[in-house]
């Protein structure tokens, strides 16, 4: 049996018992290595990496965090960049801060189908939370699972949908996310060990994760320059982490400069029903002077190694 995913993730599962915590993105190099050299366990990982220069992370491996690593993988309960449900969007668009280990919870195969994010405020207007729940059902209309982080508000509308998958601020453990039916799809998605409370700076590593795993993000509500669900919309633009669409429809009059300000920043309008999702993941931007970045040479390497 391999070792390559129990080593990955005794060595970036956060929460885990490790003696020294190791450089987290020099995931890449040490997948190569632990490829290349064939891993069983932890004392061959170790010399392994040892023998690579990667001293760091060969003193952070021990066998009781080998052990439980193991057990959350055989239960399903984790995935790492070695897994072949591992999300190729994410080391596509954010290379090696692309996280290497995660926690999970339910189908790991829906992050393998295609995907919408629906995010926004917590405490949107009517309107903007019914436009919200017609893009998750044009979504699931068109056979796309919907992403989302799992907080009050515009994250809610993905119980319409009958597959969503939520990327939590917090533990599995925690009480968070919204409600599903019986026959619905889901999968929990963390970066923390179960019991980690919600942060803001986790909010804000969580909205990343979003826009880099979905094709599109459709935002619901926000605030003009308030709050995490207009920062993580206006860093999402700027970094290209995937298309970002707003409503058509104006929103309240008090919000609507952010709605246009968005739209400015390259946004796409989104119109109701699948023909107008279909459209809207066609359209070209709606700033297409906005500069095209160059791929980063972090994220060319990282792609190499996966």
């Amino acid at each position: 049996m391999s070792g390559i995913e129990p080593a990955l993730a005794a060595l970036y599962l956060r929460g885990l018992p490790r003696p020294v915590e190791p450089h987290v993105r020099a995931w890449p190099a040490v997948l190569s290595i632990l490829r290349r050299a064939a891993v069983v366990g932890p004392a061959d990982t170790a010399d392994a990496l040892r023998g690579a220069g990667f001293s760091t992370e060969a003193a952070s491996l021990n066998g009781k965090a080998w052990e439980h690593a193991a057990r959350l993988l055989e239960s399903e309960l984790a995935i790492t960049a070695a897994s072949s449900y591992y999300p190729r969007g994410w080391v596509e668009k954010l290379g090696a801060a692309a996280p290497p280990a995660i926690y999970i919870r339910g189908e790991p195969g829906l992050l393998l189908e295609p995907t919408l994010a629906v995010v926004g405020s917590r405490r949107p207007p009517a309107r903007s939370f019914r436009a919200a729940t017609e893009a998750v059902l044009a979504a699931t209309g068109s056979g796309r699972v919907v992403v989302s982080g799992g907080a009050p508000g515009i994250d809610r509308a993905v119980g319409a949908s009958d597959a969503f998958i939520e990327v939590w601020p917090c533990g599995l453990g925690v009480r968070w996310g919204a409600r599903r039916s019986a026959d619905c799809r889901t999968l929990h998605v963390s970066l923390w060990p179960p019991r980690e409370v919600f942060s803001t700076a986790g909010a804000m590593e969580r909205n990343t994760l979003i826009y880099a795993l979905a094709e599109a993000a459709y935002v619901g509500h926000a605030r003009f320059k308030k709050g995490g669900s207009w920062h993580g919309a206006t860093e999402a633009l700027r970094r290209r982490l995937g298309r970002v669409l707003v409503s058509a429809e104006p929103w309240p009059r008090a919000d609507e400069p952010a709605r246009r300000a968005l739209i400015g920043l390259g946004a796409v309008l989104l119109e109701g029903g699948e023909a107008g999702l279909a459209r809207a993941l066609e359209a070209e931007p709606l700033q297409p002077w906005l500069p095209v970045f160059p791929s980063e040479a972090t994220a060319q390497r990282a792609l190499s190694t996966f």
